[in-house]
């Protein structure tokens, strides 16, 4: 059965804005039989944690072109069919150790792609739970170093791409 797609850009109306799941229900959009959703959320800042409780059945998230700088805690935790996350163009700075973990990312994502940020630092163990991530991309961040140990747990882990953008080498993660 093929869910609905939502392509929807948002313009937020100030400087400071929130995007919730209001945002979505506005547009028309409620949570069951939403398969992929690609957010243009150019202006907003902040991500309420609760903006896809309810979106079981998403499989695909992508939210690009927005100033968001953190991801709350358990913002897509409720997605539990998401296979696909991406978190690309926006302002994400450094993530702390538990960012990406299973606590606030679901044990579904395959892959997941953080590409066009301004993450100049990722903690450790920052994907460790996430066991049956295959693809990462980590390209055109200000990341300048990289610990072996970030990789750790990832025993599904077959693409890991980063392009460092002050440097354009491009590194890949062997088996």
């Amino acid at each position: 059965v093929m869910g609905l797609i939502a392509l929807v850009q948002f313009q937020a109306a100030s400087a400071a804005n929130t995007f919730t799941a209001t945002s979505l229900t506005s547009m028309g959009f409620s949570a069951p039989g939403v398969a992929k959703i690609m957010l243009n959320l150019t202006g907003y800042d902040t991500l309420d944690a609760a903006a896809f409780n309810g979106y079981t059945s998403t499989t695909w998230l992508i939210i690009q072109y927005s100033t968001i700088s953190s991801i709350p805690a358990s913002a897509f935790t409720q997605m539990t069919s998401l296979i696909t996350l991406t978190l690309s163009i926006n302002a994400l700075t450094s993530q702390g150790a538990n960012a990406f973990s299973t606590s606030n990312i679901p044990s579904t994502v395959l892959t997941l792609t953080l590409v066009g940020n301004n993450m100049n630092s990722i903690a450790t163990n920052a994907f460790s739970t996430l066991n049956k991530l295959d693809t990462l991309f980590l390209g055109s961040n200000s990341l300048t170093s990289l610990s072996a140990v970030m990789f750790n747990g990832l025993t599904s882990l077959t693409n890991q791409w980063i392009k460092k953008a002050t440097k354009a080498r491009l590194f890949r993660k062997e088996k």
